[in-house]
């Protein structure tokens, strides 16, 4: 006997696939009702100058080759939280490109411009590389982990609201959240320790 799709994963199902028929006004339905989430997430990384501009491009880049990013999608978490990840990573490729354009901007005044000490550098450059290592832990870690990482840690869910939109109980939240905490802290023991090893090199040269 098949699983029972919960009530909000099987309207996401529908909904997606009656905008990959191109069924009238599906598109616009689907994105009536991403929109909003997509915009708390961004509005939360993102500059509030660049909130719309990022928002749009992210929802471009989902339209984008017949909604492919869409298609990736397993049809086993609900429609947002999917979305909540490929927004993140859109917020830390926007980020990413920002930092690049400032580098290779001679008008833009950085520490090579006498504006910022040479301390005040170092530390932006640390901060980068660790928020990098922490990208590199937490893809490490197992999607249902990660999924209950960002709905605690980002969204600032409790373990009964992260329970009531999973649909699990909360025993298991909570029993998972903690093996995800701890295999995220033991990825990260290690990659920090690299990081420092490089950092320690590269000033000994």
């Amino acid at each position: 006997m098949p699983p029972t799709v919960p009530n909000t994963l099987q309207h996401d199902i529908q909904l997606l696939a009656a905008v990959l028929s191109n069924e009238r006004g599906a598109a616009d339905r689907l994105l009536r009702e991403i929109t909003p989430p997509l915009r708390i997430i961004v509005r939360g990384r993102m500059r509030v100058d660049e909130v719309e501009h990022v928002l749009a491009d992210l929802l471009q880049a989902l339209w984008n080759d017949g909604w492919r990013k869409l298609r990736a999608w397993r049809q086993d978490v609900p429609l947002r939280h999917y979305l909540s990840v490929i927004a993140c990573n859109h917020c830390n490729d926007a980020m990413r490109r920002r930092r690049d354009d400032l580098a290779d901007d001679p008008t833009v005044p950085l520490i090579h411009r006498g504006l910022r000490s040479e301390a005040e550098g170092e530390r932006e450059v640390m901060l980068a590389q660790v928020t990098e290592c922490l990208d590199k832990g937490f893809a490490a870690i197992s999607p249902a982990k990660q999924q209950i990482l960002r709905l605690r840690h980002e969204q600032g869910l409790g373990h009964a609201a992260i329970a009531e939109a999973l649909e699990k109980s909360i025993g298991y939240v909570g029993s998972t959240l903690a093996r995800a905490e701890v295999a995220l802290k033991t990825m990260m023991t290690g990659l920090c320790a690299e990081l420092l090893d490089h950092i320690l090199g590269k000033r000994r040269t």
